[in-house]
């Protein structure tokens, strides 16, 4: 959240919902904890965090056009 939202100005607030979670329709953000309990609990495996547009498959690297971002997400492959 402290790189979306870099202080604590209601301008600088309102603008990072706005483009987090109305824009791109995000109802939460996961720490790499959060997603890795929800995973194990929905029977996922395996989780491995991965660099932006890497990936050990093939066929799922360069998959993300929004450079931007890459400081933003977090890159994970699950395996059930």
């Amino acid at each position: 959240m402290k790189r979306h939202f870099s202080t604590s100005a209601f301008s600088e607030l309102a603008k990072g919902i706005e483009d987090a979670y109305r824009h791109y329709e995000h109802v939460h953000f996961y720490s790499r904890e959060e997603l890795e309990l929800v995973a194990r609990h929905l029977g996922f495996s395996r989780m491995q965090f991965v660099a932006c547009r890497r990936s050990e498959h093939e066929a799922l690297r360069n998959l993300e056009t929004r450079a931007q971002q890459q400081d933003l997400n977090i890159y994970a492959e699950l395996t059930k």
